[in-house]
């Protein structure tokens, strides 16, 4: 999604790889909800260790229940599951297919959320609760982005005004673009400029001997 509107900004005068609102909810998912909410803001402050680490599974750390905050600090954190919330954020995804596929499509993404997180848990990556509380945290995050980009009155409208809001930037850019460009080709010929003429004594020398009269 980054991509699409990274391209779409470049050449403001194309039309966007993907629709302008479908690249925005999905770019504000992942950026909102894994990226910032989980790895900003929950890993840093919630001290849980992975289950792994704790002593009634033969590690060396006490266990902590959910939302612990305080406790010893290290890297290797449990709660919320990152991966979890990465796979969940791929469920919305059933909402833009096809009316007679987005059943069969919600299944097979929820199946495969599943199993990756029933996975991470298997080898003691995860609490279940860090799951849970990691879906349950991404399909909020998704209703409500849903409902700001997409359920409001007046929706398809805003598509036309986020494209065209695109392209303006797009266009502002290509403008600081060449007008950075200008200034550095211009500074470098000015530069060129002032650099002293190469002497003429520099130039190689071209020496020519004399023939000599043959012998008798």
């Amino acid at each position: 999604m980054l991509v699409g509107l990274i391209l779409k900004l470049s050449y403001p005068s194309r039309p966007c790889l993907f629709p302008p609102r479908f690249a925005v909810y999905f770019a504000s998912l992942f950026l909102l909800g894994p990226g910032l909410l989980v790895n900003g803001i929950l890993k840093p402050l919630i001290d849980r260790p992975r289950p792994r680490h704790v002593l009634e599974f033969g590690g060396a750390k006490d266990f902590l229940p959910v939302w612990t905050m305080g406790g010893e600090f290290y890297d290797d954190r449990s709660f919320v599951s990152g991966e979890a919330a990465v796979v969940v954020c791929l469920i919305p995804l059933a909402l833009f297919v096809p009316a007679v596929w987005r059943r069969c499509v919600f299944v097979l993404l929820s199946i495969f959320a599943a199993g990756i997180s029933l996975n991470r848990i298997a080898f003691g990556a995860h609490f279940l609760s860090d799951v849970l509380i990691a879906a349950g945290l991404m399909g909020m995050l998704s209703i409500g982005l849903w409902y700001l980009i997409y359920a409001r009155p007046g929706g398809q409208s805003c598509e036309i005004k986020l494209d065209a809001e695109l392209s303006r930037i797009g266009f502002a850019l290509q403008r600081q673009r060449g007008t950075a460009v200008r200034g550095v080709r211009g500074g470098f010929a000015q530069a060129l400029s002032t650099l002293p003429p190469i002497s003429a004594s520099l130039k190689p020398k071209v020496r020519r001997s004399a023939s000599r009269p043959s012998e008798a």
